[in-house]
């Protein structure tokens, strides 16, 4: 379908009066606590290091009664927060801006107290966004209010606040679209070579029963770029009717997506996108004429955010109203097609009642961020600030606040807010900034930061904290219940520990878990298993009680030892898995002697803090053990941690989290001669990665309820894990083998049968053998074993990656 592209308009820019007025002393406020209509419902979780309690409320107004209202905000890479609007200082309404430090406080080098208020000259001026020049320099742009009709301004501000008057007619462009036009500017974009596109909606008038599309783009000096549309503005006519026009985003490409809803008041309104070139002609290859429009079937809808993913995909938020506003999204492929990908149909209605989506923003998982205002659920005729997590399939995000949903009510009495922009920190914290209003005539600038807490692993030097063989005690008898004092921070939701079994009266099980749910006699899940004359370890995350400490199950009588080597929790590093690369193996040349240290150079990342390495002992000359850790701290002797235990005859394998040096090597220094051989199967880094979920052990594989899988079985494990599971941890035991041999776990989309480079643990007739392993699943949440011979399986799993 052709649409018309209107006529370009004469354009004018025209130099008007100004006035700073800044200065003012203003305090800053941050209010939490409970209403009088019913206590405050934080969803949060909110950063209690930003303003207090993760709120910050600014007055710029200087007025018994404050106009200020929060439009747009950035980052800086400096990590300070820059928050523009509008404020009343006087009988007008002008442009606000206020510069914050990175814990929420006013920025006393933005023109000595952090905020600057600009005057066009007219009775409204109000900015829609604000941009950052690669230099510093900030470009504010949006309305002037000018005698007869709405006019383009843009404002440009040194790093220090002070307006660049080197910018248009000293330091502000004010553009009029046509002569007789009302045009309202609602977005823009910087492009990499410093040009700023202006978007928005131009009409004949305020009452005009029709209006159109602009964009405008101004070249580095402020004024019109003549390379752009006819004389640097391009308008375009989507469809009969009022065009509500528009948030805009930037291709990698330099094409210019611009996003609002069209087809009129009411129940006819849609999604609409269009996309521009460089030089503001439609993109025909964008649905055929460079314009898509989306309807919903559960009724009219408002974009009001969009976004342009890595891949090119192209997100659009909004509101979908039929009496009451539900979040609204849908996802485009690069042509403009919906991607069905995106829960099925490229459409997502989130039906909830009494919410509406602003802005949209992405995170460094590539989940969707939706802010804007949910009505409160605590306090009658309020709002609060929400903000809603999707996954990249369009799911709303489960593992976020609650429910994929953070909201915060601004201060201790009924009040209206809700969030107009959102931003996403390096450090994964999301800033949402908005307004918070007592009444229809005092409203403020207000920010809240959310700590989305992805939960990572804080390695540690291992410890040890627990040896039931100290002072020549006994065996902990059978069906005994040991108590596990990790230590662990505040807040540690869960430990990577080493457990390790020895001395054993009768073959059996240990099973770790939280003292609160671990009730003594036969267990359904198991972390390790034992045999008369084994010292075996497997490592396991346990979950912890509020005071850092679990509890082992030790079915018969055996000693324990545990090595805490890590916690998990808000922060610490993520997991990124990797196919598994074989960096060690000392069957090529001799054993390693006894007392050796052998250093593993992995080849990881830069930035890497650690490894998730499988590490296998074999060969062995006598009975003995291993300590792994970076190479720096491993010294030769006698060690007072282990990573593993092997015997004459065994072949036994641990997976291990090891530190690693800056050169990404670590060391192994093994007590007696064996061979050694290690997998690395994944990194962990600061904020690059997945995060980790533990969950309640659950068996999802027993195959001694049926027939033992034959040599060169490849047997499917379904997880039954949430959709987006990436890896899961799971414990992995062999048991009643028949002949020597090896498992390998991966995806079963990977995974051909056949002799394996890599293993995953190690079995032999008469042992049953455990050994923890991170193990990718394909997107059904499903992964496969291969058993070199026959024996049986266990899984349980024991943790999501996401």
């Amino acid at each position: 379908m052709h649409r018309r592209i209107a006529a370009r308009k004469r354009s004018r820019v025209r130099p008007v009066g100004f006035g700073i007025v800044a200065g003012f002393v203003a305090s800053l406020l941050a209010l939490t606590g409970a209403s009088p209509t019913g206590a405050a419902v934080d969803d949060g979780p909110l950063d209690s290091s930003f303003g207090t309690g993760g709120k910050v409320i600014t007055a710029v107004s200087t007025k018994p009664q404050h106009r200020d209202s929060l439009t747009d905000l950035l980052l800086q890479p400096d990590g300070k927060i820059v928050a523009a609007g509008t404020t009343e200082l006087t009988t007008s309404i002008d442009f606000g801006l206020v510069r914050y430090n990175v814990d929420g406080s006013l920025d006393a080098t933005f023109d000595t107290d952090g905020k600057v208020t600009t005057d066009l000259g007219s009775s409204v001026d109000s900015v829609s966004k604000v941009l950052r020049q690669a230099d510093g320099k900030l470009v504010a742009v949006g309305r002037f209010n000018g005698l007869s009709s709405g006019d383009v301004a843009a404002v440009r501000y040194n790093a220090n606040g002070s307006i660049d008057s080197t910018y248009g007619v000293v330091g502000i462009t004010i553009t009029d679209i046509g002569a007789t036009t009302h045009d309202v500017t609602t977005g823009g974009v910087i492009q990499p070579d410093g040009k700023v596109v202006v978007v928005g909606t131009t009409a004949a008038s305020l009452v005009s029963s029709t209006n159109e599309v602009f964009a405008l783009r101004y070249d580095t000096d402020g004024l019109l770029d003549p390379t752009f549309g006819t004389g640097g503005i391009v308008t375009t006519t989507v469809s009969v009717g009022m065009h509500y026009f528009g948030r805009a985003a930037l291709q990698d490409d330099g094409k210019i997506v611009v996003v609002g809803s069209s087809g009129g008041i009411g129940g006819s309104r849609v999604f609409t996108a269009v996309r521009y070139h460089d030089d503001g002609t439609l993109d025909a290859s964008f649905d055929g004429d460079g314009i898509v429009t989306t309807t919903f079937a559960e009724g009219p809808t408002a974009a009001a955010g969009v976004l342009v993913q890595p891949d090119d995909k192209i997100v659009v938020g909004g509101s979908m109203d039929s009496g009451f506003a539900q979040v609204a999204l849908a996802r485009y492929n690069p042509d403009g097609s919906l991607d069905s990908t995106f829960s099925g149909d490229g459409k997502v209605v989130v039906p909830v009642n009494g919410r509406r989506v602003s802005s949209l923003a992405l995170d460094a998982d590539g989940r969707i961020l939706a802010a804007g205002t949910a009505s409160s659920v605590s306090r009658s005729s309020s709002t609060d600030f929400m903000v809603e997590r999707f996954t990249t399939d369009g799911s709303l995000d489960a593992s976020f606040a609650t429910g994929g949903l953070a909201r915060a009510a601004m201060v201790d009495r009924t009040s209206f807010d809700g969030a107009s922009a959102v931003a996403v920190q390096a450090d994964g914290r999301i800033v949402a900034g908005g307004s918070t209003a007592e009444g229809s005539a005092d409203s403020q600038f207000a920010l809240v930061r959310f700590d989305p807490g992805y939960r990572g692993l804080t390695s540690i030097a291992p410890s040890r904290v627990l040896d039931t063989r100290a002072g020549g005690a006994a065996r902990l008898p059978g069906g005994t219940v040991t108590r596990v004092a990790t230590g662990a921070p505040a807040g540690t939701p869960s430990v990577l520990a080493n457990l390790t079994m020895s001395d054993a009266g009768l073959p059996g099980y240990i099973t770790a878990d939280k003292c609160s749910l671990l009730v003594a006699g036969p267990q359904s899940k198991s972390n390790g298993n034992y045999a008369v004359g084994q010292n075996i370890a497997n490592s396991a995350v346990v979950n912890v009680d509020t005071d850092g400490a679990f509890c082992i199950y030790n079915e018969q009588p055996v000693h324990v030892l545990v090595d805490v080597q890590g916690y998990f929790g808000n922060g610490g590093n993520r997991l990124t898995t990797t196919a598994p690369t074989r960096a060690l193996d000392t069957r090529n040349g001799s054993r390693r002697p006894a007392g050796a240290i052998t250093r593993v150079d992995t080849g990881v990342a830069a930035g890497t803090v650690s490894v998730l390495a499988n590490l296998t002992m074999t060969d062995a000359e006598l009975p003995g053990y291993i300590t792994a850790d970076k190479c720096s701290l491993l010294v030769a002797g006698s060690q007072s941690k282990s990573n593993g235990n092997y015997a004459v005859g065994q072949n036994i394998a641990n997976t291990s989290v090891v530190n690693v040096d800056t050169d990404g090597a670590f060391c192994i220094y093994n007590e007696q001669p064996v061979h050694l051989l290690a997998d690395v199967q994944g990194t962990y880094r600061p904020m690059i990665g997945l995060d980790i979920t533990t969950v309640t052990p659950s068996r999802v594989l027993n195959t001694r309820l049926t027939a033992q899988p034959t040599a060169g079985t490849i047997t499917r494990v379904n997880t039954g894990v949430p959709a987006g599971t990436a890896a899961v941890l799971v414990n992995l035991t062999m048991t009643d083998a028949l002949l020597p041999g090896y498992i390998t776990a991966d995806k079963c989309s990977v995974l051909v049968a056949g002799p394996q480079t890599k293993s995953n643990g190690n079995f032999a007739p008469g042992s049953t053998i455990a050994n923890s392993a991170v193990v990718n699943v394909d997107t059904d949440g499903a992964f496969c074993i291969y058993n070199e011979q026959p024996v049986h399986l266990l899984a349980d799993i024991q943790a999501t990656y996401r």
